[in-house]
């Protein structure tokens, strides 16, 4: 009740987790008391130069990781601010809160940036996170996307708060946290549709995060990835090491989840290159990865790995 009640202070909170996050920076790190007293208000979050506001009510887990500066897909980031820069469109497939879609339309003033998040908290966060930071180039919808148009159950906790991991793939859901779930109706579209009207090239990005259900959003996205083909960014959780963390989850998941992405994305002539702490390196297959992020392109670039300081050289031959 203390912690809650410093925590959620609009004056005490914000003194305090200046203290904690400068002790967090300059000796041993202390995840444990930065995940207790979460950041609550509006704070202001700097990513490889890159400075933006987020709101959090001490419910943002990404918000905290990366206020705190405890490396939070660190080389995600990185590789999005080097491919965002020279695109026109960014498409963020499972925004969450926005912290993505915020950080990639102030990396480029000129890049169009496409939200989509069913998540109906999520979703007014990641609008209220927008309008914190005056941004005109993103524009939200409130959809899930799939494989098909409908309305479809989607997983989120009982107490309606925001989450890392809601999704229309239940059992996942369902299995990841010791938490109650609710299921609410939400309408789903097709990333073909949604961008129908938009003229994607290979240098534009899709960025996919879907908590398991990503298969569903590329089958959406097959005409866009066929005919367009832009660069796809994409979460992809392998089994045995999901179920070594979520024994839960066991049996109940698609074992196959991987390979049925990997065998898509290839079978469209797209090539995957594993995101690592120093850049990019090629790969036959996903599997038995301990990385969960890939970056697909859709053609097999020259050198078998990159540099995240040699990005260019991959926008450069994706453009030839």
């Amino acid at each position: 009740m203390i912690k809650k009640l410093l925590r959620d202070n609009i004056i005490i909170n914000p003194i305090l987790r200046i203290v904690i996050k400068t002790i967090h920076c300059s000796l041993t790190p202390i995840e444990k008391l930065t995940s207790l007293y979460r950041i609550y208000g509006v704070v202001t979050i700097c990513i490889d130069n890159i400075s933006f506001k987020i709101y959090s009510k001490a419910d943002d887990h990404i918000a905290n990781e990366l206020f705190y500066n405890n490396g939070y897909e660190a080389q995600e980031f990185q590789l999005i601010k080097a491919l965002t820069k020279k695109s026109r469109y960014f498409i963020d497939v499972g925004s969450n809160t926005g912290i993505f879609s915020i950080y990639s339309a102030l990396t480029n003033k000129d890049l169009n940036v496409v939200s989509i998040e069913p998540h109906p908290s999520n979703y007014r966060r990641l609008l209220q996170n927008v309008e914190i930071n005056k941004l005109t180039n993103i524009k939200a919808f409130p959809n899930a996307a799939g494989s098909t148009e409908g309305t479809v159950e989607f997983t989120i906790p009982k107490d309606l708060s925001i989450s890392t991991t809601a999704s229309s793939n239940a059992a996942y859901t369902k299995n990841f946290h010791n938490i109650e779930y609710t299921t609410i109706a939400v309408r789903q579209k097709k990333v073909d549709d949604l961008l129908a009207e938009l003229p994607i090239t290979q240098r534009d990005v899709i960025k996919i995060d879907v908590e398991y259900y990503e298969l569903e959003v590329l089958k959406g996205a097959e005409s866009i990835l066929k005919y367009k083909r832009p660069l796809v960014v994409i979460e992809i959780l392998e089994y045995e090491i999901l179920i070594s963390q979520f024994p839960a989850m066991k049996g109940k998941i698609d074992a196959t989840h991987a390979d049925k992405i990997f065998n898509f994305l290839m079978h469209l002539g797209y090539y995957c290159y594993s995101i690592d702490q120093n850049g990019l390196t090629f790969l036959h297959s996903p599997e038995r990865q301990q990385n969960r992020n890939f970056l697909f392109t859709p053609i097999r670039l020259l050198q078998h790995t990159y540099a995240h300081s040699e990005i260019d050289k991959v926008l450069q031959e994706i453009s030839e």
